[in-house]
């Protein structure tokens, strides 16, 4: 009888442990997908294809849906050249920097065409996060470089 009584607190035990490892384990998962329509947390978020400039760009240019759409298959097109441009294992450090520039370049006169003369004139004013000024690029914080003039 003993015997019986406590292997039934032990599967009790074991009952009540699994239980509550399982709400755990539910609330943590709950806790890490966010709710439907639920815009992710700064620095979460798919930003793939230019996401980030383009998001600045929307709010700095007033863009409307068109521009958006347009710019949105230019940066996502550079994405997918850049991705591949920086897995090439065959080249080196400075012919994926000077390969990137040049997609860059390529995607200038796109982007600048879709602007009105108005936002072109905000676009070519805005500087690029990490660019001269900009936090590690030279004269920014975090560079022993002078800012370009």
């Amino acid at each position: 009888m003993k015997s019986t009584l406590k292997s039934i607190r032990h599967l009790g035990a074991g009952l009540m442990i699994l239980a509550v490892a399982s709400f755990t384990g539910s609330a943590k998962a709950a806790d890490a997908a966010p709710a439907a329509g639920t815009p992710p947390p700064p620095g979460e978020g798919e930003h793939h294809g230019g996401g980030h400039m383009l998001e600045r760009m929307q709010k700095d240019l007033s863009l409307t849906d068109d521009q958006v759409a347009k710019l949105k298959v230019i940066f996502e097109a550079e994405h997918t050249s850049g991705k591949a441009i920086r897995e090439n294992t065959s080249l080196t450090d400075e012919e994926k920097k000077t390969q990137m520039k040049a997609l860059r370049d390529a995607d200038l006169p796109k982007i600048q065409a879709i602007l009105t003369p108005a936002q072109l004139e905000k676009f070519k004013a805005m500087k690029p996060h990490g660019g001269p000024g900009g936090p590690g690029g030279p004269g920014g914080p975090g560079s022993d470089a002078p800012a370009a003039k």
